[in-house]
């Protein structure tokens, strides 16, 4: 569930803007390292929050953890995103 004013951004916008690939945002959400949803078109999303997060992480020649990113972005949401059925947080 997105936060207030925290809106869904499609992978086909998100991937681009992560410097990634819709395919490895997909990996990252099996794995637990993603929030995401799919809309009941079959489409898949992400939170604008995480991406700002993600984006914030990167430091020149290093980005951040991805493992650790998420682990922050569900610590502070944990009521309201959960990472997928099954993985770890």
């Amino acid at each position: 569930m997105p936060t207030c004013g925290d809106r869904l951004v499609p992978f086909s916008e998100a991937a681009p803007r992560l410097g990634k690939t819709a395919d490895t945002l997909r990996k990252w959400h099996d794995e637990g390292h993603l929030p995401a949803v799919m809309s009941p078109g079959g489409q898949w999303s992400t939170y604008e929050s995480f991406i700002d997060a993600v984006l914030a992480s990167a430091r020149p020649r290093r980005a951040g953890v991805i493992e650790q990113i998420a682990r922050d972005w569900f610590a502070g949401r944990s009521s309201e995103a959960l990472p997928p059925a099954g993985s770890a947080r």
